[in-house]
């Protein structure tokens, strides 16, 4: 069941709290521990409130992959960067509204003064790109080389043909633009008709399928995409799936409401026994989690919950 009087503090600050900063640092990139989420998040609640969905996962103790980049959590995110033990940082950008992207210019600079050598790469959806460059250059952030190198790179997932590659920032297919071996791909998604695009994000990371949802008004691509990874020959039935998903109580034509998908979310449920569902971006915790608790308290209870901040330092 779902604690409806949780006090909104870190997963870990308990056993943290003590430890010289560096310490922390470093515990906050060992992998996410196998009963929990494998995502950790800065903020989990809409672009009205003072916690901002934003993401952050460690494919592996060099790697940090931040989802989304809010001003509200960017100072956050920095001090992982900080982190020596660093050397590749990239963040998914799932659009360019300010909870999501109002950070992203500060995290690149931040970047590249604090890993010289090691720039931010943003990994963006073709309906993206342009989006999020243009509010880089607005800000001052050139996506040019300077004297000390790139500000930061950019990998734009697109597709040609049957074949999915990556794009430098500039629009070139570029063969030495690899593709992550946690990144599987993107999901294009509606959010809201005055943005160019949205996008949720496919990773494999510590074994498991992991879907992320982003802002979004419609669960159909996230199930597809569930659907056409689990039907290939090849696929492995006992892979643990983690669905992050945008919900809200209230009604909106920019977010999924839980009323109208919780019917869905028990055949994803009953479909898949390996599958667990974390919900975010919810504008109300205690009323969020009645509603689950009311709908999913017995068969469901253990597998579906909501997502909690994490204190980093």
């Amino acid at each position: 069941m779902i604690n409806t009087n949780i006090k909104m503090v870190g997963l870990f600050e308990k056993e943290v709290e003590t430890m010289p900063r560096i310490t922390r640092l470093a515990k906050a990139a060992e992998p996410a521990r196998t009963n929990g989420p494998t995502l950790r998040f800065f903020g989990t609640m809409n672009g009205e409130s003072e916690s901002h969905t934003n993401a952050v996962f460690f494919p592996d103790p060099n790697t940090i992959v931040f989802i989304d980049s809010s001003m509200l959590n960017v100072y956050r995110q920095r001090s992982l960067i900080k982190n020596s033990l660093i050397k590749s940082v990239y963040c998914c950008i799932t659009h360019t509204h300010d909870d999501h992207a109002s950070g992203a210019g500060r995290l690149a600079w931040c970047t590249h003064h604090l890993q010289p050598g090691h720039e931010l790469t943003f990994l963006v959806d073709a309906t993206v790109k342009n989006d999020l460059i243009g509010k880089l250059t607005r800000e001052g952030v050139i996506e040019k080389s300077t004297d000390e190198g790139p500000i930061y790179n950019l990998m734009e997932y697109v597709h040609y043909g049957k074949a999915w590659v990556f794009n430098d920032r500039y629009g070139n297919c570029n063969p030495r633009l690899l593709k992550p071996d946690w990144f599987i791909g993107t999901i294009p998604t509606d959010h809201t008709p005055r943005l160019n695009g949205a996008t949720g994000f496919a990773f494999k990371v510590d074994g498991k399928l992991i879907i992320y949802s982003g802002d979004t008004n419609t669960i159909a691509p996230f199930v597809r995409f569930i659907e056409r990874t689990t039907g290939q020959a090849n696929y492995d039935a006992e892979t643990p799936i983690e669905l992050y998903l945008d919900v809200e109580v209230r009604e909106s034509t920019s977010h999924l409401q839980f009323a109208k998908v919780k019917a869905e979310l028990a055949k994803l449920l009953a479909k898949y026994p390996t599958m667990r569902i974390i919900l975010m971006h919810y504008e109300h915790y205690t009323k969020l989690a009645y509603e689950v608790d009311k709908t999913f308290g017995g068969q469901f209870a253990k597998r579906i919950s909501l997502a909690e901040p994490t204190s980093f330092c």
